[in-house]
């Protein structure tokens, strides 16, 4: 797949804003990297977004769907890491190979060893760090995302009419 794209997101990651490693029966938020898929989307900015192979298990049932269908109907703004594959590690190779920027809620310091590994992660501009406070997704210069009002359905409703354009 050949990508032509301002921003790589890390879905998976963003899906799991605000979850421990112990949280294991809390449910991944498909509305979270919705919520940047559209901000980015209003500010006319291209992305891709990943997901890693496990999260169609940790969302809600509800979401399970809408996540199948953006993967097979939008392939070009959608896709899924492969199969055995380290999905961080596979998501920030994508992001360098296509000179796009890295939206993430992973920090490229020297404790996780991304710097090393990726070292344009140093480049101004190349890493956006996502956060979430007070039922807002915090994204780099782009505006707060609002989601808790929303549900999957209903961000995927704003962020349609980008997905069709040429």
């Amino acid at each position: 797949m050949t990508f032509l794209g301002d921003y790589v997101l890390d879905g998976g990651g963003i899906a799991c804003l605000g979850l421990s490693r112990r949280d294991g029966e809390r449910l991944a938020d498909l509305r979270k990297p919705l919520a940047v898929a559209r901000e980015l989307a209003r500010n006319d900015c291209r992305f891709l977004c990943y997901v890693d192979g496990n999260l169609p298990y940790r969302v809600r049932e509800e979401d399970r769907g809408l996540l199948d269908l953006l993967l097979a109907e939008h392939p070009e703004r959608f896709a899924i890491v492969p199969a055995k594959t380290a999905a961080e590690d596979y998501i920030f190779q994508r992001a360098g190979i296509n000179e796009a920027t890295l939206v993430t809620p992973v920090p490229a310091s020297e404790e996780t060893g991304y710097l090393d590994r990726y070292p344009w992660l140093r480049d101004p501009g190349r890493h956006m760090l996502v956060s979430e406070r007070d039922g807002l997704i915090r994204c780099g210069s782009l505006e707060p995302a609002e989601f808790l009002d929303s549900t999957a359905f209903d961000l995927y409703d704003d962020l349609f009419p980008t997905l069709t354009k040429p």
